[in-house]
Order: C-alpha cells, then structure tokens, then sequence
C-alpha cells in the first residue's frame, strides 16, 4: 500500500528501460546518460570466454621425460602481470624442471619474442 502523502518516485531500471525502448531511441535518450551507450549491455550476464589455447595443446599430453623431471634443459616459462597503475611492469619467470634452476626477466610487454630472443 502505497502512502498517500508520499511524492511520487520512479526508480532508475524504469528511466533505463524507457531510454531504450523505441520511444526512447527514436528520441535519442541514450545520448544523454554518462557513456553515451546506444544499446545496453546485459546487467548481470557474463560471456562466455573463448579459450586462450588449443584443447590439443595441453600439459597433459607432454612426453614422458618431460613429465617425470628425468632429462636437464625442459623449461617452464610463466608471466607475472602487475596492476597498470605501477607501470608496465611484468616480470617473466623461467625454471627447470629438473635443477630449479629460476631465471627472473623484466619483461617490457606481454609478449614472448623479447623472452625468446627470437625476431
């Protein structure tokens, strides 16, 4: 029950709602909210994220010597990302598998050709 000496409201997901209904839009009302947005975008759905590496490609499936740490020289390689607001610091980190050797980079951007020491 609604109290009769109350002012009228209008919640926000209303005025949102109008904007992008086809009133709104023939009167361009997206242009005035804060990221001038023309279609809006799903409040609470999240994408589903295309993998970064190929299903075949998998730790899983690498040789036996590899696995079981018996022959010297098999590295692993693993890039640490910091927050932008540092600065473009990213630091690579190389270990063998056998000795443990660690090898610590300064990495200046997140590609692997500087790691590589490939062109």
């Amino acid at each position: 029950m609604i109290y009769e000496g109350a002012k009228l409201r209008v919640c926000e997901e209303t005025i949102y709602r109008y904007i992008y209904s086809s009133e709104g839009m023939a009167d361009e009302l997206w242009w005035y909210l804060p990221e001038h947005r023309m279609y809006r975008r799903p409040r609470r759905a999240r994408k589903r994220q295309v993998p970064k590496f190929d299903h075949y490609v998998s730790i899983l499936f690498r040789p036996d010597a590899v696995a079981h740490r018996r022959q010297f020289g098999h590295w692993e390689g693993d890039l640490m990302l910091f927050k932008q607001s540092l600065g473009q610091s990213n630091v690579t980190s190389l270990v063998e598998r056998v000795s443990r050797f660690t090898v610590l980079l300064k990495n200046p951007n997140k590609r692997t050709k500087p790691v590589m020491g490939k062109s």
